[in-house]
């Protein structure tokens, strides 16, 4: 039970912050480089954050170096396709394509158990 409230606090906070990102960053950075590049510039994001995550587990790379990782991958994919954008740009494209990445984990967890529960 107690483990149950946990989960449920810890899906919610996650929610929050990526609607919190969703809500102020992506607006700012759409107003600053323009609607079609952020979008290219988000998809490059998520399939960074992919790439860390399926290339170097937990076991071979820390958290950090993967973000390192991905933020050396971001700057090329970017720079190819002529979209310039700042360090802390990039840090906030990053945590999103994290934050998203990991809700739908949780989602599909959160499915796979309580189709266990039946």
């Amino acid at each position: 039970m107690e483990r149950e409230i946990i989960m449920e606090l810890l899906q919610a906070l996650i929610m929050l912050a990526t609607l919190l990102i969703t809500r102020y960053a992506v607006p700012y950075l759409v107003s600053r480089i323009g609607s079609e590049k952020i979008r290219q510039a988000v998809t490059l994001a998520q399939q960074a954050v992919l790439y860390a995550e399926q290339v170097y587990s937990p076991d071979v790379a820390s958290g950090e170096d993967r973000k390192n990782v991905v933020v050396e991958l971001l700057h090329k994919l970017l720079e190819s396709r002529g979209i310039e954008m700042s360090e802390d740009e990039i840090d906030m494209l990053i945590e999103a394509a994290v934050r998203t990445m990991n809700a739908g984990k949780a989602e599909k967890k959160d499915a796979a158990i309580g189709e266990e529960g039946w």
